[in-house]
């Protein structure tokens, strides 16, 4: 019998998943996790921390996807933090070991934080309505990236010490 993994998952609602249980890559998929991947066909898996390989090339631009909610709560969450660093949102694609990742990238001039980035992941359910899965980036100042993203003419939604507003 063959099933596609969405007719499945909405067949036996209520149902805790564990995919790919002898794997390195397990996941488990508790019920509020597969509504989401039902309503929005990806998981908000929350926090990892993940490095480029020295030496990648990546591709970085523009967000394809409205976002004007997601800037909207982005704001507002830094409004909360002493210090607002400057942020970025933009679209990243890199060949990475597992095959090309595009993700939608929340790119943060600060040191990393994993309470800035636990706090950003809890307002992707409510706030981003796009199909890329999201990705934060600590970035240094100066960084190849910052650079890159102000050659490519993408502007901070945030600004160090302000929120503007849209």
């Amino acid at each position: 019998m063959q099933l596609a993994a969405r007719d499945l998952f909405t067949y036996v609602k209520g149902v805790h998943f564990r995919v790919n249980p002898a794997s390195p890559t397990c996941a488990d998929l508790p019920p509020d996790v597969i509504a989401t991947l039902l309503r929005d066909s990806t998981v908000h898996t929350g926090v990892s921390v993940d490095t480029l390989p020295s030496g990648s090339i990546a591709q970085i631009g523009p967000p394809s996807e409205p976002l004007a909610e997601f800037v909207q709560a982005l704001r507002s969450l830094f409004r909360l933090y002493p210090t607002v660093p400057e942020v970025y949102i933009f679209e990243f694609l890199w060949p990475g070991s597992t095959g090309p990742s595009h993700r939608l990238t929340v790119g943060i001039v600060a040191a990393r934080d994993m309470t800035m980035a636990h706090d950003i992941s809890t307002l992707l359910p409510s706030a981003y309505a796009g199909h890329l899965g999201v990705d934060v980036m600590f970035l240094e100042p100066g960084d190849p990236i910052v650079q890159g993203l102000t050659a490519a003419g993408i502007l901070p939604v945030v600004e160090c010490g302000n929120s503007p507003s849209l």
